[in-house]
């Protein structure tokens, strides 16, 4: 009965395999990667007696690494000898295998693993170029692949990953490249602060790979007033400074492009503009705010958005609706006599108004004659109007004095005596 083993040409390639008479053994050796083993899988088929057996055919065929075989059927030589005439290990890095195989005979196994060049190059294997929320992680972590002159990958080689912009953060670096040559970071976290951020990776030898990422604002996160709190207005007339508020996310960057709703709660007054969008500065204004009669008028802002802080924003002012007297003659006053009379802007529920730059006016409501002196008066910054130097003229009599002012209901002073 004929028997075989496997034949060990030197100790870098060893077959293994065994029968029912012979026990074998294994041994492996590195190789390139796509390249030829140094030795060519060689097999002895004996028989009983241990003697060479020629003539026989053995069948040699790949059966793990996906590399090839030349000369896959071969026929023993007059010392039962069978060599293929090369054996091309497969494209990767790893195990590869080729099985010797002849009938009626336990089939040896060849093992070679395959190793890729020394590294030359360096190059991502992950956007480059992305963005997210400040503070957030990149959605795509950097990540580099390692390969020798022939563009095989390399594993085994050590890559550091390191921020040098935008004060963000990693994790996973050091990487090692794996078996097929790729190095990872787990994480790339921005920095909390809009604007640019870079990572770069580099290893010994070779040249680094830089990665960019654009860190926007987040959500909306806080919402505060920064323009027209606690105005004052004649009614009727819109406040001088439009309620204004601003949007930052969590990070306290502002946020573009937040929706923000404008609407009148109170007061009857009105407004335009109500639906806006925050700016480039995150700030967003209402179009215009006219006060009505009722006391207090006010007007909320509210941010489309859920959890955010400050939300909504509520503006309240006072409307100016009245004039009240808060100083007058009680008289008799002789006729070419100055005399002094006081007002001060009220709302509707009687309260003074802190407002100045009304035009209020003077002038005699009952009793005939002639006012003279300073007639007209603009309200000083609480609200008042004095108006003094002023005197009566024409037949003696009872007299009343009113003052008035646009869209303001006029105050009338009760009779005054004129000698």
């Amino acid at each position: 009965m004929a028997v075989w083993q496997p034949f060990q040409r030197t100790t870098c390639f060893v077959p293994f395999g065994s029968d029912a008479y012979v026990n074998l053994y294994v041994a492996r050796a590195p190789s390139a990667v796509c390249g030829a083993t140094a030795i060519a899988p060689t097999v002895t088929v004996r028989n009983n007696a241990g003697e060479g057996v020629p003539g026989v055919t053995v069948n040699f065929e790949v059966t793990a690494g996906g590399g090839s075989v030349v000369g896959s059927r071969q026929i023993t030589d007059a010392t039962g000898i069978a060599t293929v005439a090369g054996w091309f290990l497969g494209p990767l890095p790893g195990a590869n295998s080729l099985r010797a195989t002849v009938t009626g005979l336990t089939p040896v196994t060849f093992n070679a693993t395959g190793v890729a060049g020394v590294p030359v190059s360096m190059l991502p294997a992950s956007l480059t170029t992305q963005s997210a929320p400040a503070g957030t992680n990149v959605a795509d972590p950097p990540k580099v692949i390692v390969r020798d002159v022939s563009g095989i990958p390399v594993a085994g080689v050590v890559v550091t990953f390191g921020v040098t912009a935008g004060g963000g953060s990693v994790t996973g670096s050091p990487a090692t490249t794996n078996a097929n040559g790729i190095a990872a970071l787990t994480t790339w976290k921005l920095g909390t602060a809009i604007g640019a951020n870079t990572v770069v990776a580099t290893a010994a030898g070779l040249p680094s790979v830089t990665f960019n990422a654009t860190s926007a604002a987040g959500t909306p996160a806080n919402v505060v007033a920064t323009a027209g709190i606690n105005q004052v207005a004649v009614t009727g007339t819109p406040v001088s400074e439009n309620p204004t508020v601003k949007v930052t996310d969590a990070n306290g960057n502002v946020v573009v492009g937040a929706a923000v709703t404008f609407a009148v709660t109170g007061g009857g007054g009105s407004a335009t503009g109500l639906n806006a969008v925050t700016d480039a500065l995150g700030l967003a204004v209402v179009g215009s705010w006219t006060l009505g009669a009722a006391a207090p008028n006010t007007l909320r802002a509210t941010v489309t958005g859920s959890g955010v802080t400050g939300n909504p924003v509520n503006f309240t002012a006072q409307s100016a609706t009245q004039i009240g007297i808060t100083a007058a003659p009680a008289g008799p006053i002789n006729l070419g006599t100055n005399f002094t009379v006081t007002v001060q802007l009220r709302n509707s529920l009687g309260a003074a108004v802190s407002l100045a730059g009304v035009n209020l006016t003077i002038s005699i409501a009952s009793g005939g004659g002639t006012l003279n002196g300073t007639l007209s008066h603009a309200t000083a910054a609480n609200g008042t109007a004095t108006f003094n130097l002023i005197n009566v003229t024409g037949a003696a009599g009872a007299r009343t004095l009113t003052i008035t002012g646009a869209g303001l209901t006029p105050a009338t002073t009760a009779s005054i005596t004129f000698n």
